[in-house]
């Protein structure tokens, strides 16, 4: 079976928001609806309603939300009655994406255990990863001023690796209701828009596929899809290379921002993008002999080490890449969503801690099959994950791994 074949969100290098959209418009064949399995929605007066924010649904109007709509909702039952009042119609043309959600297959199943165990967890952010978000900034934030203060590169690389952190923290409220404490990713110099589209929209409902930014916003500079006869690249040939373009990822992709931006194709939010720039005008402002051009200077090396800290990061944690894990062009083991999801993925056994976890993005697996559920409850899920994968007959979507890549 061929996976994906589309062009929807292929290789954003300026606006995701604006490609992606385009890229499912033409794909999906909604006339201008929301697709959910077999049934077009018209969710233009729930956009204002919805608990989660207006925007996800607003910039996927025209869509097959089908994978959002399943992986966001783990309370299923509610809320497909509530979809229920905005069906419009059915459709009979298949969809681009080959997924399947059975009754009795594997996700299904899971999610039905899944909402029972989540049942007494209270619903949003827990207190502990809203402490660790805000102490993670506060620690960022006074080793730039340190840096400034001393004129200290080694103060400014660790500011950086704080910041890493910082990311690594934000990206657990992305999922989740719309909230301030997502911003924080705006403090590098990545958007935190384009991100949830890349990595929210894109990433997470679409893994190791041409629909996933994170693989093919990459190319042609470098492949992590087989192509032809080109095979996949070895676990630590990727590692490296990737490590090496790691240093550039952040400044690559803010400096495209900022061109789309001059160009027209994009446009600056003032809440979000200004934060990055008040961090230099703090560093300027609290030693006035550092200078602009030294404080520049500094500024700088907290994104280049931000950058490359936080791709090792992604190598050493829930890695996508390693060779054994299900890419397109590798023939699917089952069309279940829950088992490819997990097919893509090598988890690490080393990162299951609280603050690993969230970091390194540990417990991968239980993230990319309920996303909206905080970090800190996700070792819940651990029991009725491994007791499903066993009844299953899928052992192999146990196992854990301790390679680079």
């Amino acid at each position: 079976m061929v996976l994906l074949q589309s062009s929807s969100f292929k290789c954003g290098v300026c606006n995701f928001p604006s490609l992606a959209s385009q890229g499912r418009v033409i794909d999906d064949k909604c006339g201008g609806l929301w697709r959910v399995h077999d049934k077009l929605y018209d969710l233009t007066a729930f956009a204002k309603l919805h608990p989660g924010g207006n925007w996800f649904i607003e910039s996927t109007k025209g869509a097959d939300i089908t994978e959002y709509f399943e992986t966001s909702h783990p309370n299923q039952p509610m809320v497909r009655r509530m979809l229920a009042k905005y069906e419009r119609k059915q459709v009979f043309h298949p969809r681009n994406c080959p997924y399947t959600y059975a009754e009795d297959g594997f996700y299904r199943t899971l999610q039905k255990r899944v909402l029972l165990v989540l049942k007494p967890i209270p619903k949003g952010p827990s207190l502990q990863s809203k402490m660790l978000a805000d102490s993670t900034l506060l620690c960022f934030l006074l080793l730039c001023c340190g840096a400034a203060i001393m004129q200290s590169y080694l103060l400014a690389f660790a500011a950086g690796s704080a910041l890493a952190c910082l990311l690594g923290s934000a990206h657990n409220f992305f999922h989740q209701k719309e909230n301030f404490r997502s911003l924080y990713f705006d403090f590098s110099l990545m958007s935190s828009r384009d991100w949830m589209v890349s990595h929210v929209m894109s990433h997470h409902n679409y893994p190791n596929s041409s629909l996933d930014i994170e693989v093919s916003a990459l190319e042609p500079f470098f492949l992590l899809l087989p192509s032809g006869t080109l095979p996949r690249r070895g676990s630590m040939v990727n590692a490296l290379v990737m490590l090496l373009m790691g240093l550039f990822v952040f400044p690559g992709q803010h400096a495209m921002r900022l061109a789309a931006c001059l160009l027209g194709e994009s446009k600056l939010e003032l809440r979000r993008d200004c934060l990055r720039y008040l961090v230099i005008a703090l560093m300027a402002g609290l030693n006035p002999a550092l200078g602009w051009g030294l404080a520049l200077k500094l500024w700088a090396m907290v994104h280049f080490s931000c950058s490359i800290v936080f791709i090792a990061f992604t190598l050493f944690a829930g890695s996508h890449h390693h060779d054994s894990t299900w890419h397109q062009g590798d023939a699917l083991k089952d069309t279940d969503f829950g088992i490819n999801q997990i097919d893509a993925i090598k988890d690490r056994s080393l990162f299951q801690s609280f603050v690993t976890r969230t970091f390194f993005f540990g417990e991968h697996h239980l993230h990319h099959l309920f996303p909206t559920v905080d970090h800190y409850y996700l070792p819940l899920l651990q029991p009725i994950f491994r007791k499903t994968c066993l009844e299953f007959g899928q052992q192999s979507l146990l196992c854990f791994s301790i390679y680079i890549m």
